[in-house]
């Protein structure tokens, strides 16, 4: 397959030999909203249904991966309407870490929140020097709520996962290569480490990278599924508390 591309308002998908390259594409901080989760996962289902498709890169246009969610859609909604936002995102997001081919995360600016949660959800990621990645979401009130909370801990260990979280400070591409989070890109930028990788990973034989994956995702799913509905759960209790409200409002007034 080459050259197949599919593009729409907020997401573009574009499938070359047997790289797949999503990129995320909401001005000016590609902020998550309905819409977009929406074509995120019409995107993901384009991929798992592409003949010859071997790796997927994800990457944001602009100066941001993506930069959360979008505050403004979210602020006044009811619980029960926010948890059904969120499980819609939560899908979107393990979606993409089910896929059975290799994921590569190219993050290029700021990764926050829910767009962490995402990057989260690869198989290997590139931050750029100018990249943040961060979970600031207890500053709001708040928890994540698609999966960030799971992932991260099973990434760093539980230690420094609450101390990411519960500080909700961001940190750079240093520290996150020194966490085992994510590599340093160095001066190349993270889209073209993505882009070498998957190379190499496209062209190895395709059975063992999908066994490999496979085996390794096994050993912790059973835990991880059950944890990310507890993650979930935890979002929709808390988003009810008054501080969750005060937290998002003030937000939104800086």
């Amino acid at each position: 397959m080459t050259g197949a591309d599919t593009m729409t308002d907020t997401v573009t998908l574009e499938i070359v030999d047997s790289v797949a390259r999503l990129t995320l594409s909401r001005p000016p901080v590609n902020a998550l909203n309905a819409h977009l989760i929406s074509q995120l996962d019409e995107a993901v289902s384009v991929v798992e249904t592409a003949p010859g498709v071997h790796v997927l890169i994800l990457t944001g246009a602009g100066r941001c991966f993506a930069a959360g969610a979008d505050l403004d859609e979210i602020a006044g909604l009811p619980v029960g309407e926010m948890s059904l936002w969120n499980r819609r995102l939560e899908r979107a997001v393990d979606r993409v870490a089910r896929l059975p081919i290799p994921v590569i995360a190219a993050v290029n600016g700021h990764a926050l929140g829910g767009g962490f949660e995402l990057v989260l959800a690869a198989d290997f990621r590139f931050l750029s020097n100018a990249a943040t990645v961060g979970l600031p979401e207890v500053t709001l009130g708040i928890v994540p709520g698609a999966g960030g909370m799971s992932r991260l801990t099973r990434t760093v260990g539980a230690m420094r996962a609450k101390e990411l979280l519960m500080s909700g400070r961001s940190i750079r591409p240093d520290e996150a290569d020194a966490l085992g989070l994510a590599w340093q890109a160095g001066p190349q930028g993270a889209l073209a480490a993505a882009e070498d990788l998957a190379e190499v990973l496209a062209t190895a034989p395709q059975p063992a990278i999908r066994a490999v994956k496979e085996s390794v995702d096994r050993s912790t799913d059973s835990a991880l599924q059950a944890s990310l509905a507890a993650d979930r759960a935890t979002l929709t209790t808390v988003f009810a508390t008054d501080e969750a409200r005060a937290g998002i409002d003030a937000f939104l007034k800086r």
